[in-house]
């Protein structure tokens, strides 16, 4: 088959699936919802019950669908978890190298897109809705946050997008295929906060898995990363933002001695993601230097540039639809429509 058209081919079939996920994730979270709510609407528990099935729903029943597409309109595609989650090919002390300078990158990139959006609504004097991930403050909002963050999240994540999107990617080639995936893993994430580092993550993660020819080590990354984020949302829980606004602003630091536990507990974590971010950054540059072959990655279908494959892959129909739907809900969420 003519090179650009199975690289538009492999491009369909994953945003076909991608697809599959927005249209599933909409209806059967809407109808979980008016169940949830039919059963548990007077519950004082009922925003973490609501939650917590919501997470289920979607990793746990969506993800599987998606996965269907694959088996459907590509038999041949091995999507085996077993096979995806066997031992590394690579030394464990080069693996933790990797892991490291990914962590450096990804959060080197999530403070520069901050900075960035931070700067555009400073300029535009506009403010952006926030997507808030702070778990509430009650045993079941905090097991919901574990459950979905540090569990559920990182494994069927990776299932889809590096098990299924990338292998079917890689067969046109390595670094095409860790590029398109990684864009596309920073574009489903839907909000103007999380595209940019996403799709740092997204191609990092798809990057350890052409190394190691495993889903372990972007496994082991997603958790690192969710894990932190986890108990960052987690203590941000037990905060009250108003009141701690309303305090400052009249040079009163009382709720902040009244809240230290909670204030160590976000100040760890901060410090633990810039001394990763410092240190992944510095052995990112000395393997630029001294270990430039450590970023080689097979070819195929060598006829077209990364480059040219890339264009090809980004044009094809149900990408472009993909695209366009997933920057569509960016922008409707920085806007508070959705």
């Amino acid at each position: 088959m003519d090179t650009r058209k199975l690289t538009k081919r492999i491009s369909n079939l994953n945003s076909g699936a991608l697809i599959a996920f927005y249209i599933l994730d909409v209806v059967l979270i809407r109808l979980d919802r008016l169940v949830i709510t039919h059963f548990f609407k007077d519950s004082k528990n009922y925003v973490d019950i609501m939650n917590i099935s919501a997470y289920v729903v979607q990793y746990l029943i969506v993800v599987p669908l998606c996965l269907l597409v694959f088996k459907v309109f590509d038999p041949d595609h091995d999507l085996k978890i077993k096979q995806h989650l066997r031992k590394p090919d690579v030394e464990t002390k080069t693996l933790a190298r990797w892991i490291l300078m990914s962590l450096g990158l990804i959060y080197a990139s999530s403070y520069i897109n901050s900075f960035v959006f931070v700067a555009i609504q400073s300029v535009s004097k506009t403010q952006f809705h926030t997507v808030s991930f702070n778990a509430n403050p009650t045993f079941l909002g905090v097991l919901s946050n574990i459950l979905a963050m540090s569990i559920l999240a990182p494994f069927y994540e990776e299932i889809l997008f590096r098990g299924a999107l990338f292998s079917n990617a890689q067969r046109i080639g390595s670094w095409t295929a860790v590029f398109a995936v990684g864009i596309s893993f920073g574009l489903w994430h839907g909000t103007y906060s999380q595209i940019v580092y996403a799709a740092v993550m997204g191609t990092c993660a798809a990057f350890l898995v052409a190394k190691a020819g495993s889903l372990f080590s972007s496994l082991l990354l997603h958790i690192i990363i969710n894990s932190i984020g986890a108990v960052q949302s987690i203590f941000m829980g037990f905060l009250d933002m108003e009141k701690l606004e309303e305090t400052l602003a009249n040079n009163d630091f009382s709720y902040i001695s009244q809240h230290k536990g909670v204030f160590i507990g976000l100040i760890v974590p901060a410090a633990v993601v810039l001394m990763l971010m410092i240190s992944g950054i510095f052995f990112f540059v000395r393997e630029i230097r001294y270990h430039k072959d450590t970023f080689s990655l097979p070819e195929y279908h060598t006829d077209m540039t990364v480059k040219g494959k890339l264009g090809a892959y980004m044009s094809a129909p149900l990408t472009v639809i993909a695209v366009i739907g997933a920057l569509s809900i960016a922008v409707c969420s920085a806007a508070g429509i959705i």
